[in-house]
């Protein structure tokens, strides 16, 4: 789980106006980003719960199971890994949002939006991407994604690029409803040895972007 410390705590009071509370934190430990909740309580027992966002500020190794609460994200400059038969999943259709560096080995998303932002670089071995009923399995809005082995099923679209680039190899796409890959706006990709079949379509291109094929097969 994640800690919390607060400290320089300010609450400017006016009467008669909203409270203002000005508070510098840190969190450590767990999932370190995300959408975290303070309650402050005064002397007459009245509460208020405010809201703030927390990015990951370091490097991240998660080596165990992960089940995320909200959405969780990579900062620039900064990279998660996530290591061999870790499961991520969410209660609350949480995704992952890379504008730093994922990398991942035997790892399985489950229900769980990867997201790689103009910033971003993805490298996923031996990955699974399922399970996103309603959404896209893996969508590139900028950046790269390198994608090698693994599978990508059960989602909207197993991989949507819309810009930026993908690189995929010996990948199995299937049973994903619309489309197993699909390029629009400027996205590129290029795609060796790719099994993509099962799809509602196996591969959509209406991208201005370049799309390369070695081998595999599309349906």
């Amino acid at each position: 789980e994640a800690n919390l410390s607060v400290g320089s705590t300010t609450i400017n009071l006016n009467e008669g106006n909203p409270q203002t509370l000005t508070f510098s934190a840190t969190v450590t430990g767990g999932i370190a980003a995300g959408t975290l909740y303070v309650q402050v309580t005064d002397q007459r027992g009245q509460t208020a719960t405010g809201s703030f966002g927390v990015s990951a500020s370091t490097n991240i190794t998660w080596s165990s199971n992960q089940s995320l609460s909200s959405d969780f994200t990579v900062a620039p400059g900064n990279t998660l890994t996530v290591n061999s038969g870790v499961t991520v999943t969410t209660t609350s259709n949480a995704k992952i949002i890379v504008q730093g560096t994922l990398n991942t080995s035997n790892a399985t998303f489950n229900g769980v939006q990867v997201e790689v932002a103009s910033s971003g670089t993805a490298i996923m071995n031996g990955t699974s991407i399922q399970n996103n009923s309603g959404r896209d399995g893996l969508l590139i809005v900028g950046g790269s994604a390198n994608v090698t082995g693994g599978t990508i099923s059960g989602n909207d679209r197993g991989v949507n690029v819309s810009s930026g680039s993908l690189t995929m190899s010996g990948t199995s796409v299937s049973g994903n409803t619309l489309a197993g890959i699909e390029a629009t706006g400027s996205g590129s990709a290029s795609l060796s040895s790719v099994n993509a079949t099962g799809n509602g379509r196996g591969l959509v291109s209406t991208s201005t972007g370049s799309v390369s094929i070695t081998g595999g097969s599309y349906s």
